[in-house]
């Protein structure tokens, strides 16, 4: 069914946002994941447009249908049932799709207010960082200034640490053959820091389905979704003023 179609099923018992967060949840990320993997991005976009015309708020787009629709994709390239270039070409058009609607996001953002700063880089030789510009799109929402650059080198990430002030540095991974790495590059980063009480916050998929393996990597705190990393940073941030 397309988004239309479910509304006018449910249309006159609850609202659009009630649809979202209860049963009608799971439909949507099936139906969204299908039209990310097909040819036609428009067909998503609009997909996407329609339901926040409809009254369901942008935030909750992206964690509620964005993110799970995101996580499916991985767990299929992991099952082998979409191919690594399918998965890839899906995430690019829900990265497509938020950069269309980030006017609309940040139509009423914070601008700077807050004061608080941020770095936000994958770990080199990262596959994928459409989580990352999700958090990044929250935080610039909240007025956080973000310093972020894709295809940073570790000895980049160190430099920028060293030299800039930083209340909060955020690392992502792909997968969990980094995590050796991202380790070390925690412990470099806490020596090396310019801000030398700077919060060390990490965020990968892997953390959903292994969740025990956050404890030994040296991180002040995790971020299991965009709102969650930026929930936690601001209050790690507040503690220490």
């Amino acid at each position: 069914l397309r988004f239309p179609e479910l509304i006018n099923v449910t249309i006159y018992k609850y609202t659009t946002k009630q649809i979202l967060y209860s049963f009608g949840t799971l439909l949507f990320i099936v139906s969204l994941t299908k039209l990310v993997l097909r040819e036609d991005a428009r067909i998503a976009v609009d997909y996407v447009k329609e339901m926040h015309a409809s009254g369901v708020a942008l935030e909750d787009i992206y964690l509620l249908l964005l993110t799970p629709v995101a996580r499916k994709l991985g767990a299929m390239w992991e099952e082998d049932t979409s191919s690594f270039t399918e998965v890839t070409i899906a995430l690019w058009r829900i990265k497509q799709l938020m950069y269309d609607l980030s006017p609309i996001f940040q139509q009423y953002s914070q601008e700077g207010k807050t004061g608080s700063s941020i770095m936000l880089v994958p770990l080199p030789g990262s596959q994928h960082n459409l989580g990352l510009f999700m958090v990044s799109e929250f935080f610039a929402k909240a007025g956080w200034r973000i310093w972020g650059e894709l295809a940073a080198t570790e000895e980049e990430i160190l430099s920028m640490a060293e030299s800039e002030w930083f209340d909060i540095i955020g690392l992502s991974a792909s997968v969990r053959e980094q995590f050796p790495q991202l380790q070390q590059l925690i412990k470099s980063i806490k020596a090396k820091s310019k801000n030398p009480q700077v919060g060390i916050i990490i965020g990968s998929p892997v953390f959903n389905q292994y969740p025990e393996l956050i404890d030994d990597l040296g991180a002040d705190m995790v971020g299991m979704d965009a709102a969650d990393a930026l929930e936690k940073a601001s209050f790690y941030v507040e503690r220490l003023r």
